[in-house]
């Protein structure tokens, strides 16, 4: 059965954390995709300083 989990965040440094502690959470799940509700290409969210948080979406089995 596919589960969701949703992560927002507005920097990469904040992402990492989180994504970190979805993998302690869920340490043997294998992950299907990851999705963005928005680009994250942009120098501003790589710097941390988004004015909007960016949605996540890890689907995992």
């Amino acid at each position: 059965m596919v589960k969701t989990y949703k992560i927002y965040a507005t920097g990469l440094s904040e992402l990492e954390m989180k994504l970190n502690h979805f993998f302690e959470l869920y340490p043997n799940m294998d992950i299907l995709s990851i999705n963005s509700s928005r680009s994250i290409t942009s120098i501003d969210f790589a710097l941390g300083v988004c004015r909007k948080q960016i949605l996540f979406s890890i689907m995992y089995d």
